[in-house]
Order: C-alpha cells, then sequence, then structure tokens
C-alpha cells in the first residue's frame, strides 16, 4: 500500500523495490539515468564524506539515541521500540552545495534483498520517503504488510543541515533488524547506508517466551534454512511441508489441531503471506514464534498432516 500527501502536485512513482536511476555513487561517480552528475559529483552525506572528512556529528537518531555516521554500512546498539507507541528517526545531512539541494530521503525499515526474475532486488518491510525536487514537497509509504501507524516526516533546514524527522507507531513486533538510509541531491548523487541489527521492535504488555519458542521446542537451524530456500522457491512446497510433518511426527516440534482458524482454500494454495513470513524468519527479521504461528495456521488447515 503507498499512500501520500504533497504540498504541491508532484508525481512520485514508488515500486517494491524502488528502481530509480541515480549518479554512481558509493565508491566512484559517473553518470546516472544516461547523463553524468552535472559536474558536481560529490553526494550529501549524514556523517563521513568520501574524503574521510567529518561533516555531520550525531547525524543518525533514534529515539533519544544519537549515532555519529560511517561511510556506507556500521553496526550501531541496538534501540529497542515499542509497539503501539510512537518512535522517532533523525537524519541529519549535509550537502556541500547548501540545504537546499537535497531532493530525496528513504528511510527503510527491516531491508533485505530477493531475486525477482533472477534479478537481486533491494526491498524493505517498510519505507518512507520525503522528497523535494523542485521546491515541492512530497512524502511516501510503502507499507505494504501495514506494520506502521500514524506516519508523519517533516523536514527543515537547520544551521545548514537539512534535518528529516520521521514519526511512526509500529504495530507489529520484528526481531533486531537493521535500517537504511538513501540521500539523493540535485545532481542525482546518492550514498545508502546501513545501520546494522539497529532496532528491534517489541511488544511490552507479552512476557518474554522460553527459549524454546511458543510451543515449547526449539526448531533446527536446518528448519530455517530451508524455509529461506521454500521462499525463494528453490524448493517445492512438498518438500518444505513434508521437513515440518517430520520434525511433528518424531516429536522435535509439538503442535495442537484447533479449528478456531479454520479458513477454506479451494485450490489447495498456501497462502502467500505464509511464505512471506518463512522469509523474514530466515533473514532475522522476525521473531521464530511468528514462522510457528504461520506453521500451525497450516495445521488448522489441513495442509499439514499430525
Amino acid at each position: 500500500m503507498i499512500r501520500f500527501s504533497s504540498i504541491a502536485v508532484l508525481l512520485l512513482i514508488l515500486s517494491v523495490g524502488f528502481p530509480i536511476s541515480y549518479a554512481s555513487h558509493g565508491g566512484g561517480s559517473g553518470g546516472g539515468g544516461g547523463g553524468s552528475c552535472g559536474g558536481e559529483c560529490i553526494p550529501p552525506t549524514l556523517g563521513v564524506d568520501r574524503d574521510g572528512k567529518v561533516r555531520v556529528q550525531d547525524g543518525l537518531m533514534i529515539n533519544s539515541m544519537s549515532f555519529d555516521v560511517d561511510l556506507y554500512s556500521q553496526n550501531v546498539p541496538t534501540q529497542v521500540l515499542n509497539k503501539d507507541e510512537q518512535a522517532t528517526v533523525i537524519l541529519k545531512i549535509f550537502d556541500n552545495d547548501g540545504p537546499e539541494t537535497l531532493t530525496h530521503v528513504e528511510l527503510h525499515l527491516a531491508p533485505y534483498d530477493e531475486f525477482v526474475s533472477g534479478v537481486l532486488v533491494e526491498k524493505s518491510v517498510a519505507t518512507l520517503v520525503w522528497d523535494g525536487r523542485d521546491g515541492d514537497e512530497v512524502i511516501g509509504i510503502y507499507d505494504d504488510e501495514n506494520i506502521l501507524q500514524n506516519v508523519a516526516i517533516d523536514a527543515k533546514n537547520e544551521n545548514g543541515f537539512n534535518i528529516i524527522v520521521f514519526t511512526f507507531e509500529p504495530v507489529a513486533t520484528i526481531e533486531k533488524t537493521s535500517l537504511l538510509t538513501i540521500l539523493w541531491d540535485e545532481n542525482r548523487n546518492v550514498v545508502k547506508n546501513y545501520f546494522v541489527d539497529a532496532i528491534k521492535i517489541i511488544d511490552p504488555n507479552t512476557a518474554p517466551t522460553s527459549e524454546g519458542g511458543i510451543y515449547g521446542n526449539a526448531i533446527p537451524a536446518w528448519i530455517k534454512t530451508s524455509a529461506g530456500w521454500w521462499a525463494d522457491e528453490k524448493i517445492s512446497d512438498v518438500e518444505f511441508l513434508g521437513g515440518i510433518e517430520f520434525m511433528i511426527q518424531t516429536d522435535i516440534l509439538s503442535f495442537e489441531t484447533t479449528d478456531s482458524e479454520k479458513t477454506v482454500h479451494e485450490n489447495g494454495e498456501i497462502p502467500y503471506w505464509i511464505k512471506n513470513t518463512a522469509k523474514w524468519w530466515s533473514a532475522d527479521l522476525i521473531p521464530e514464534d511468528d514462522f510457528v504461528r504461520g506453521i500451525q495456521f497450516l495445521i488448522n488447515n489441513g495442509m499439514i498432516s499430525l
């Protein structure tokens, strides 16, 4: 689902993978979208520029904690966000041609890679976008899984820096995961920053589960690997579900049969969200319990035999 609001009419096209053409940065410089970067080939920065000079201090803030930003990728102490409570991510951005040249900012929650028609595509569970080309402001929210609510994006210039403030309330829990930022200036210079294991979203009203998960037994590591293969269609439904049935039949996992969630699937196909859950769990984007609930759904609907 994509939602937009705008101060002035501006078309901003967003897709699942955000295939926007940039000038090439992250090492060198060059043309993007068939042209050059217009002579000024230095991308914006949240901290250190390509020459190693510190341009920004405290370039990333998650709630009350701020962090200096290195080039491209870094680990930051995991910040715990609470489900159904407001969270804030603030980006402090420097562009050598001045704050008015910043035109596009993306904040990706839980980024991951997926092969689409043989091409590795960068995606994320949710993406928030600020776009200010030609002086017009547009915000975009890509949140197909509806994990966020009450989203707001504000932008201002302060002491020569762009300050982009993202506020939102998460409505789902997510295991320790990363953030990705993408900054773009008017010359189509771009820089990406990965903040590894930056956030974790918990439900403060739910007691922590035991080590074995909500159904008491730990899932073997090979099932996690198989879940990723299955989600990427490297193994068939029959092969994956056969592995789950084996775990149940050999008492590695125990489940109960219930009709409380019974749903009719006339074509016998597994719902797409089950595979999404398997993919995210295999990539450590969601807790094991969420994956197990998906397996329980398949059992309840007769797709796995006890």
